[in-house]
């Protein structure tokens, strides 16, 4: 059974052409995924439809097994979120915090959040108003960690870390995933970030997930073709696969969902009198190329 089942999701704001428009998405357990796309293409949008903030104008969202609109309190248990704005009453300490959510959580371990405050530094008597954004993302990742939830939710989670803090709260989520069987989507626009804590990435663009890959075998499996515009976009008819064509200084650029080999031997049979060109791409670079101007 998926942890997380999305299906024909649609959801748009008043007076606003459709965020989301016919998303499907489903997340295996123990799964971990990266939600990419441009501002404004709805992923943090996408996660509060997930955490029951926001209601599908149509589809369904079903985490569990259930929607976390009608049934927040049983998915909840069973979550853990990191997201901007997340707030706390201004005057609740870490220590408040904790004693908060062992009423909220049966599964509250406060012998690990007192770990993961040790790891971040944080000062536990230090109250929700005094802490820098930085501190209310360390201390919201103890939180929603030390319930040990099933299902992790994180968006642009290191966005306000300092360097040597974003190290260490990166760290803290590679650990705990690898000692607990914990499903992962996070959104982020620090790729980096992504390639360190997921398997898979989604590509969300025009309010529907546009491709999804296996990050580790990724760059064997995509591939940019490029050769002399001369030679016209026909060509391209004996190709299957392609995610985007584009042309740029006389070239044409097509971006397509396949190994090299599987395009080798389509030119060679096909139209070996192109001079094609055939690269792999970096994950940034795979990014820039489908979402990029002209997508």
């Amino acid at each position: 059974m998926a942890i997380v089942e999305i299906e024909r999701l649609e959801f748009g704001y008043s007076y606003s052409e459709p965020v989301l428009n016919g998303l499907d998405l489903s997340l295996t357990p123990g799964s971990a995924v990266g939600l990419l796309g441009r501002n404004g293409a709805g992923k943090t949008t996408l996660i509060q439809l997930l955490l029951g903030i926001l209601r599908p104008a149509k589809g369904s969202v079903r985490i569990f097994g259930k929607d976390p609109v009608r049934d927040p309190v049983e998915v909840k248990r069973r979550i853990g979120s990191v997201v901007g704005g997340q707030v706390y009453p201004m005057r609740m300490s870490g220590f408040d915090l904790a004693e908060l959510h062992r009423n909220l959580y049966p599964t509250w371990d406060l012998k690990y959040f007192n770990r993961l405050a040790n790891a971040f530094e944080l000062r536990e008597e230090q109250v929700w108003a005094e802490l820098s954004t930085g501190r209310k993302a360390q201390l919201s990742l103890a939180c929603a960690l030390a319930h040990h939830p099933e299902f992790l939710i994180l968006d642009e989670p290191t966005a306000n870390l300092d360097p040597v803090a974003r190290r260490t709260f990166l760290s803290v989520i590679v650990e705990h995933l690898a000692t607990h069987e914990t499903t992962l989507i996070v959104s982020s626009h620090q790729l980096d970030d992504v390639q360190r804590l997921v398997q898979q990435v989604a590509f969300l663009d025009q309010g529907h997930i546009r491709f999804e890959a296996d990050l580790a075998n990724m760059a064997e499996t995509t591939t940019l073709l490029r050769f002399s515009a001369e030679h016209g976009q026909g060509v391209l008819n004996h190709f299957e696969g392609c995610l985007k064509v584009e042309s740029v200084e006389g070239e044409i650029q097509a971006l397509f969902a396949k190994t090299r080999q599987e395009l080798t031997t389509r030119i060679e049979t096909h139209c070996p009198q192109i001079d094609a060109h055939l690269e792999s791409l970096t994950l940034e670079e795979f990014f820039l190329k489908l979402l990029g101007t002209g997508a």
